[in-house]
This record gives structure tokens, C-alpha cells and sequence, in this order.
């Protein structure tokens, strides 16, 4: 069986593009008759819609709600539509001329008498078509139609141009009609026998007979205004007024009718199970909202420049009536759903005595219209539609048993988004008041982009089911097309350019993914001065946005729209890049609160990884209250949480109280090219001491100069020591203490050298020293491994991880000068022992220590995206 939603495809997207180019043709055909000629047929269409109102006699509508297939049935139903048909036909053929005498226009006489043939096909035609929407099979009933209304279009506009005037309209209608009538007939595999059997007839009649009042209500709405008009008024008002009308209806009729007509199919087989109908009535409702906000309200902000462009200033009279009638159809849009849903669900005599109330109030509501012209009609309208949906509403949520508020969700991403693109092209037309084509296309570009960035950030649960279901639904339809590689986004405080091994973990992890293919790396950087995301593709792809923090303090709509900006940002740049994995690299609470409360929203599409490095330990550990609180929500919503040592990790653990399988260790990787390194300011010295790591008191440096100026004073050796880091104030005590020490030209600083270049310094040196106070892991230890350098390295943090004292090592406490001293003194007298050291770190480091292994590492914990 056909589900739902491929009818709901078939139905939509199928006739969509005929559709447009029907309109299209219609434009044409609109500039070259004029208005008059649309007013006489809009008058024979209304006297020949009415008489096919009760040829129909409710009963087709049947065969849909009931599900009939008995062909018996079938072609009862068939025999009395066409007695009354042949009837009807007889009755109008004869009545030509005093219909013609009513409306005041002769010319109508021998159209209206053409037109009665249209009685006996549309009989043929809506039984073929009710069997076909019984049977849910909407592809074929889509492709039928949609031709139907392409080849009535190409015909109306090769008759007008041939200068037939209105019977360009009048033979465009009946020819098509009789042509795929045939066809419908043939694909329903219905053959149309005149039989007659009163038993089976007999259990339909109540809801035919309530049916065919409401169709008779229906006509009397839909052509009160045209009968007002065309009696008190005339043709060329009615032309206006039909033109304006019909381009308004044309978004209701293109997508919103082949919605509710797959709707009603669907409540009519749900109705006997109320969840499925509250389902199905959401889907409907939030349908709806989505297509017709954007279209009817974009609609009324470039009326002015798409009635001048397209129809020409003939047609400008127009123009309000159009703006009223297109806000009265949004909420007929909506009256739609609500007939399908009471109707299909069997509350058929309710709903048909609440439209004949509406229809009451549009007659007498047209009549004190009318004395204001076409425009008062129009607000008649627009009232008349205020008050069917109000009266169909309550009926239906009465029995599904919804509030307005749970209403107003379906309804919500539709509405807002639409009203937020209609004030921002509205206020863009006042500047853009020349009608030319570029302006409209400036103004509906416009329109369509604001709309759509809309739909991307929007967090509605309704809306991403629908929106994750129809993604899913295109893949499956286009399996050829590739599907994109999801985004490894990795997130950093600072500018990746700047030195430091937080940024050289971020820096390998984007190469590595970069090679294996699986994820597209992006990295994004907490940029302060980026109020909006600036784009970069140099040597790595960068996006710099300033990322929100949840506010403890200000005032409650300060943090609440803090937080508002900070959702719809990363909501657009995940969407946008198809993000699969959010890594944050040294998290803080701005950072983290940002991903946190996106991970948080329903259906969340990537998976968060937090990586702690070291110092960014210390915003838990000395976190108040409220910002514990705020951390213990983010890396529980986390999927991942990781160190880059066992001694980082316990402070993880000990911090938030955290079980010890909630975190995950992984150790950095190291890699350096010595035979292809560059250094464009390269060691004064081709032996000396080496020192890697940012210039700041935990990093020990001070220790490592005094422990040099001894052994300096004791030995007198000629040895150097080289200091390479990132700059910061506390160099300037560093430079102090060497000059107090007497070694400016033993002891020299380089400050922030590029990656590229570090080897360059490790290739010459006789051995390395690490003394720090404080020492995550030590990427810079794993640096010298590789180059072959024995290390000296304080017992702290995550060193002891990389190096075994005395196998591949040696080690002291931290902060202990002496013991630093004794070491330094035996590296500088060297021997087999001492380059042992370094060759068995080379080999460590090459097997246990690499960003292949770390990488693979973190897309472990990625899995879930990859899937």
C-alpha cells in the first residue's frame, strides 16, 4: 500500500514544476486578452461549476471515505451523476439566453451553451479521479492532472494568440477535458456501466447526501463574490477581481489542495485510532504553515513589482484586492486541513452546518462590500475566511482533544520564519520602489534566503523530525548521489597559528583526518571579534565566530538572549558543514556551554568529544557553584571526555566526581621531518642545551638557568643554552635572571617559531631538558625522542608516561635544582649510557607516540558519527 508521505510527494512535488509553468502561461495569455474577457468566463465557469456541483450529487467524495471498491457501486454511483448531468445539461443549454440577459453581457450566451458539454465529461472524469485517490495511487492521478493543466495552458495561449479572445479560454478548458478524460478513464481500469442497484446505494446515501450539501455551500462561498461582482459591478471589475482571486488561489491550489486531498485519504483511514489522527493532523498543520506563510506573505510584499512586471499596468486596479485576498487565504490554507480532517474523520453534518453559518455571513458580508468595489469584496473574504477556519478549528481540536498551544508548535517554525521574511522584504522595498525585473528578483532572492536560514537554525522538535525524514527520504530516492563526508569540527580558545601543544594536537589531528578520509576536518576558533562566522581556506580550514557564554549574572533577558544568538549560530554552522563531530580542545565554560546546549536539543546530529590538555583542568577545579553545576551538565551530556595523561585524568575524575571509565586517555603523538626542516633563523651554535615551552613560571624555566649557571661556573664548559617558546610577560624575569646570572651570550631565547622550523633547533642540539613545575604530558619530550636527544625531564604530570627513569631518561623531582645540576653535569660528560637514553626514547616514542594512533584514537570515540 502506498504510504502518507509518497503520496504527499507524489501529490506535491510531482505537479509543482507543470504547475509553475502553467502559470506562467496563464501570464501570457492574461497579456494578451483583456480584463473583460476574464470576467465572462469567469461567469460561465461559476454557472458551469455550480451545475457539476449537482451532477456530483456528494457521492464521488464517498468512494474515497468509505474505500469503495465494488464496481457495482461504483457505476451506480456513475448512473445517477450522469442522469443528473444529462439534465443539467439540457436545463443550462436552454436557459443560455436568459443567464446571458441576467449578468448583461450577450456574449455569454453561446459560451455558456459550448460549455454544457463540460457537464457529461466532468462525470466520467470525477469517478475515474475518486477511484484513483480511493486507491491512494496519487503518482499517477499527479502526472495525469498535471499534463491536463500543462496542455490547457499551451491552448489557451495558441488561441489567444491566434486573436479568439475569450473562447481561447472557454475551448481551452473543454478540449483537455475531453482528451484526458479517456486517459483517467484507462488508467483507473474503470469501464463506465450505466447499471442501478438501490441496496448498495442505500448505506452511502446519508453521507453523500450530507456531502452534497456541503458542496452546495461550497459553491455558493466560492461564487457569491463573482455573482455580486459580475451582477452590480460588471465584467471588467469582475476581470480584476477573478485575476486577483486566481492568482491567489493558484499556491492553495498547486501545493495545499494535493496536500489535504492526500490528508483526507489518510484521516478517513485513521479514524479510528486517535493517536495516529493527532499524527497525522500535526504533520498536516505543520505542512501547511511551512508552505503557505512564505508563500502568500512573500506574495503580498512583492505584489506591487510582480503585477507590474508580469500582467502590465492594466492590470494595476488590482493590486489591493490581491494583497486582502492572499491574507485571507493563509487562513485557507488552514480551513482546508480542517475541512479534510472533519469531514475524513466522519463529523460531516456538524462541519457542513458551521460552513453554511460562514457562507450566511460571506453573502451578507459581500453585499455591504460590494457598495466599496472590488476591494470591499475582497475584506468580505477575508472575514468570511476569519471566521470558517475559527469554526472548523474548534470543531476539530474538540475532538482530537489538542490545545492552542500545542497547535500553535505545528505551527510555529511556518510562522515565524514566514513574518521575520516578510518584514525584512518589505522594509527592502521601500528602498527598491522602481518596478524592474532585477528589483523582484533582488526581493524574492531575498525573501528565499531569509526563509531558508530560518529552517536551518530552527530548534522546533516538530519541524527536525520532518526535516531529518525528508533528508532521509531524498537519500534513499537519489541513492546514486554521493553523501557528503560529515565534519570533524575542532574547536580551539585561540588562533591555531599561535605556538603552543594544545595547537600542535589540534594542528595534527586536522593532517591526520585530512589523510584518512573518513571525516572532513573544519577547525573553529573562539574569536571574540567575530560577531558573525568569518570563513578561511588557507592552510587549514578556519571559521572564526565568537562563541556566547551561559551568563550567571546581568539581567535574565541578557542571558536569554545570549544564549538564543548562541543556538541559532551553531545550529547554522552544523548544519552548514554537516558536522558529524564536535572535538573542544582545552574547554572552557563559554566554549563548552555552547556545544553543550546543542547536544542537548532534540535530535542532536553530532557527537562531542572534550579533550582536556592540562592547565584547563583549573576552571573546574576552582569552579563556584553555579559554574560546577554548569560542567557537570555539559560533560554528561558529552560522548566523550578525554586527557591527554593518566595524572590529567585523575584530576578529571577527583574534580567533578566522575567515574573513571567516563574518561578517556590519549596520549599526543610527535612528528618531525629533521631531513626536510627549514629554519630561516637557525642556532648560532651547532652544540648546546635545548629547552621547549612556553615562557611561563610553570614551566621551570628559572630553575633550568640557575642549574646552568653552576654547572657553567663549576665545569666552564662551552656549551649553550637555547630556549625556544611562546612569548609572554614572563620572559622579561626570565631575561632578568640571565643577565643577573653574567650568561647573556651563553643563554639566548627564540620566540614563537613556526612548526616548520623546530627541527632545526632540535638537530644540533647535545641533549634536552624539560623542568617543568607543572606538566600535562610533554609533547616537546616526544619532539626530542624523535630526534634522538637524551632528556632530562622533572618527575611531574604526565612525563613519568613518556619516560622510564634511566631506560630511555632521566628524571628528577620537581624543582629540585641540585638534582637537576648532578644530571645536567653527567649529560654534559656524555658517554654510551648517555646517547643509550636517547636512542631507546627514538624507539619509544616512533612505536607507542604517534599522531596515527592518536587520531585513530579520537574517530574511535567517533563512531556513532561515522555511522
Amino acid at each position: 500500500m502506498t504510504s502518507v508521505k509518497d503520496s504527499l510527494y507524489w501529490n506535491t512535488m510531482l505537479r509543482l514544476p507543470l504547475k509553475v509553468i502553467s502559470f506562467a502561461l496563464s501570464i501570457v495569455v492574461a497579456r494578451l486578452l483583456n480584463p473583460s474577457d476574464f470576467g465572462i468566463m469567469a461567469i460561465v465557469m461559476m454557472i458551469i461549476a455550480y451545475a457539476n456541483q449537482i451532477t456530483n450529487v456528494g457521492m464521488n467524495e464517498t468512494i474515497v471515505q468509505q474505500n469503495i471498491t465494488c464496481r457495482m457501486t461504483i457505476n451506480s454511483i456513475f448512473t445517477i451523476d450522469l442522469t443528473v448531468s444529462v439534465i443539467m445539461a439540457l436545463v443550462f443549454f436552454a436557459s443560455a439566453r436568459k443567464l446571458s440577459a441576467f449578468f448583461r453581457e450577450p456574449r455569454c450566451e453561446m459560451a455558456i451553451k459550448v460549455m454544457c458539454a463540460y457537464f457529461i465529461l466532468s462525470t466520467f472524469y470525477g469517478i475515474s479521479h475518486a477511484i484513483l485517490r480511493s486507491q491512494m495511487r496519487f503518482k499517477a492521478l499527479a502526472t495525469i492532472e498535471s499534463l491536463h493543466n500543462l496542455a490547457t495552458g499551451v491552448l489557451s495561449l495558441v488561441l489567444a494568440y491566434m486573436g479568439f479572445g475569450f473562447w481561447s479560454l472557454a475551448l481551452g478548458q473543454i478540449v483537455p477535458l475531453f482528451l484526458f478524460t479517456i486517459l483517467l478513464c484507462a488508467v483507473s481500469r474503470w469501464l463506465p456501466v450505466v447499471r442501478l442497484s438501490n441496496s448498495l446505494l442505500r448505506p452511502i446515501w446519508r453521507f453523500g447526501l450530507w456531502n452534497f450539501a456541503k458542496s452546495q455551500i461550497n459553491f455558493a462561498i466560492r461564487h457569491i463574490d463573482t455573482l455580486v461582482i459580475g451582477r452590480m459591478l460588471g465584467t471588467y471589475p469582475l476581470g480584476l477581481y477573478d485575476k486577483a482571486l486566481n492568482i491567489a488561489v493558484t499556491p492553495s491550489e498547486s501545493i495545499l489542495m494535493n496536500i489535504n486531498s492526500v490528508m483526507f485519504s489518510a484521516f478517513s483511514r485513521s479514524r479510528a485510532n486517535n493517536e495516529e489522527l493527532r499524527r497525522q493532523f500535526a504533520k498536516a498543520f505543520l505542512l501547511t504553515a511551512l508552505v503557505s506563510g512564505p508563500l502568500y506573505l512573500g506574495l503580498i510584499a512583492v505584489s506591487g513589482h510582480l503585477v507590474h512586471i508580469l500582467l502590465g499596468p492594466q492590470w494595476q486596479e488590482m493590486l489591493t484586492p490581491l494583497r486582502i485576498l492572499c491574507a485571507a487565504f493563509v487562513l485557507k490554507s488552514f480551513g482546508g486541513v480542517l475541512a479534510s480532517f472533519n469531514i475524513g474523520v466522519g463529523q460531516y453534518r456538524s462541519y457542513t452546518l458551521r460552513l453554511l453559518f460562514s457562507g450566511v455571513s460571506f453573502a451578507g458580508l459581500c453585499f455591504a462590500g460590494v457598495r466599496f468595489g472590488i476591494e470591499g469584496v475582497a475584506w468580505a473574504y477575508f472575514f468570511f475566511s476569519l471566521i470558517e477556519f475559527i469554526l472548523s478549528f474548534s470543531l476539530a481540536t474538540s475532538f482530537l482533544k489538542v490545545s492552542i498551544y500545542e497547535v500553535y508548535s505545528y505551527v510555529e517554525t511556518g510562522a515565524v520564519g514566514s513574518v521575520i521574511m516578510f518584514v525584512l522584504v518589505l522594509l527592502l522595498s521601500m528602498p527598491l520602489k522602481a518596478k524592474t525585473e532585477l528589483n523582484l528578483l533582488v526581493l524574492i532572492s531575498t525573501g528565499c534566503v531569509v526563509y531558508c536560514s530560518y529552517l536551518l537554525v530552527d530548534r522546533n522538535p516538530q519541524f527536525q523530525q520532518l526535516r531529518s525524514a525528508l533528508f532521509s527520504d531524498l537519500r534513499k530516492l537519489f541513492p546514486a548521489v554521493a553523501r557528503p563526508k560529515k565534519t570533524y569540527l575542532i574547536v580551539l580558545p585561540w588562533d591555531i597559528s599561535e605556538v603552543g601543544g594544545v595547537n600542535e594536537v589540534a594542528y595534527q589531528l586536522y593532517r591526520q583526518l585530512e589523510k584518512g578520509g573518513v571525516f572532513r576536518p573544519v577547525i573553529l576558533i573562539n574569536s571574540w571579534s567575530s560577531f558573525i562566522p568569518r570563513f578561511s581556506r588557507g592552510d587549514v580550514r578556519t571559521i572564526r565566530q565568537r562563541l556566547y557564554p551561559e551568563a550567571f549574572g546581568g539581567t535574565k533577558f541578557s542571558s536569554r538572549m545570549a544564549k538564543r544568538a548562541n543556538a541559532a549560530i551553531i545550529s547554522l554552522l552544523l548544519r552548514l558543514y554537516n558536522v558529524g563531530v564536535v572535538n573542544v580542545h582545552f574547554p572552557c565554560l563559554s566554549t563548552c556551554s555552547c556545544f553543550g546546549a546543542a547536544v542537548r536539543a532534540p535530535q542532536a546530529p553530532f557527537t562531542l568529544i572534550i579533550s582536556f590538555h592540562g592547565r584547563d583542568i583549573d576552571e573546574i577545579v576552582y569552579a563556584g557553584e553555579l559554574e560546577r553545576a554548569a560542567w557537570e551538565r555539559i560533560l554528561a551530556a558529552a560522548d566523550g571526555v578525554t586527557t591527554c595523561s593518566y595524572s590529567l585524568k585523575e584530576k578529571v575524575i577527583q574534580g567533578l566526581d566522575l567515574p573513571s571509565d567516563a574518561v578517556t586517555v590519549i596520549h599526543n603523538g610527535a612528528s618531525l621531518c629533521i631531513e626536510d626542516s627549514i629554519c630561516e633563523t637557525p642556532p648560532p651554535y651547532s652544540d648546546y642545551i635545548l629547552s621547549v615551552g612556553t615562557f611561563e613560571e610553570n614551566k621551570g624555566q628559572d630553575i633550568l638557568i640557575s642549574a646552568f649557571a653552576k654547572s657553567f661556573h663549576l665545569t666552564k664548559h662551552r656549551l649553550h643554552l637555547l630556549f625556544v617558546g611562546r612569548d609572554t610577560p614572563y620572559l622579561e624575569v626570565l631575561k632578568r635572571l640571565v643577565q643577573k646570572e653574567g650568561l647573556t651570550e651563553q643563554i639566548l631565547f627564540f620566540t614563537n617559531i613556526p612548526r616548520k622550523q623546530m627541527p632545526g633547533f632540535y638537530k644540533h642540539a647535545r641533549f634536552f631538558v624539560l623542568p617543568s613545575r607543572k606538566e600535562a604530558f610533554g609533547i616537546a619530550i616526544l619532539e626530542a625522542g624523535l630526534c634522538g636527544l637524551p632528556v632530562i625531564a622533572s618527575r611531574t604530570g604526565g612525563v613519568p608516561e613518556i619516560i622510564t627513569d634511566t631506560v630511555d631518561g632521566r628524571l628528577f623531582s620537581v624543582a629540585d635544582e641540585s638534582q637537576l645540576l648532578a644530571l645536567m653535569l653527567q649529560f654534559i660528560s656524555g658517554g654510551e649510557e648517555i646517547v643509550m637514553l636517547g636512542s631507546n626514547l627514538k624507539k619509544k616514542v616512533q612505536q607507542n607516540f604517534t599522531w596515527e594512533r592518536m587520531t585513530a584514537d579520537f574517530v574511535a570515540l567517533a563512531k556513532p558519527a561515522v555511522g
